[in-house]
């Protein structure tokens, strides 16, 4: 798990968001699995509760970990 998340962060834009969203549509999809568990399994992995708390610093790890997430982290 990676816990970037600080109150004093400036954390993504709404822009990043729909974009972090669009993937998280897309791998669950392409995963066969509900968009619910892979933003709860991303989440995690980021030590947040929201998308909206993730840290700028942190978009393109985020992107990257939902391009690269593996099936068996999700079962």
């Amino acid at each position: 798990m990676v816990r970037a998340h600080s109150s004093d962060m400036e954390t993504v834009s709404s822009l990043e968001q729909t974009s972090i969203n669009a993937l998280v549509a897309y791998t669950a999809y392409d995963r066969k699995v509900t968009e619910a568990v892979v933003r709860d399994v991303f989440m995690t992995h980021f030590g947040i509760n929201g998308v909206n708390e993730l840290p700028r610093a942190s978009f393109e790890d985020a992107i990257r970990f939902l391009v690269d997430v593996q099936l068996d982290l999700m079962q």
